[in-house]
């Protein structure tokens, strides 16, 4: 996870009023101790984030998972794991097919996902997160 990442990561999970979360993420190739999955460094903010037990900050908040990788896979075991951790607090998952991006070194230029197909699926999925974000807060008003 990049410092700007990162930083915006806090930022959500540091606001007890946020409404959603993304957590985008890289596969990293390998990593110990992930081997072939989440970064530690994700991992870690998620396991703070879930604190205190019971009262997380992402506890009931809509989570869209979002992973890319060079390897054709696109990440699907870094985004299996987050799924868990995020299960586990609990987030309530955006129920969608899943966004993995494999080959993003073919995909992005200048900082910029330039694949078509890609950058509208992945757009999909962030509509489908402002529609779970809009649901809960016409719940919210109803209750």
């Amino acid at each position: 996870m990049g410092p700007g990442l990162r930083s915006t990561f806090f930022r959500c999970t540091g606001c007890r009023s946020t409404t959603k979360t993304m957590t985008p993420s890289t596969r990293l190739n390998r990593c110990v101790p992930c081997v072939h999955g989440m970064s530690g460094v994700l991992k870690n903010a998620l396991d703070w984030a879930s604190r205190p037990y019971g009262r997380s900050v992402l506890k009931s908040k809509p989570v869209l998972t979002m992973t890319a990788s060079p390897a054709f896979t696109g990440g699907v075991r870094a985004q299996q794991q987050m799924n868990e951790t995020l299960a586990s607090i609990p987030a309530r998952a955006v129920l969608r097919p899943q966004i993995v991006i494999g080959g993003v070194h073919e995909k992005v230029r200048d900082g910029r996902l330039i694949d078509e197909a890609t950058l509208s699926f992945a757009l999909a999925g962030v509509d489908d997160l402002i529609e779970e974000i809009r649901a809960a807060r016409f719940v919210r008003k109803a209750a």
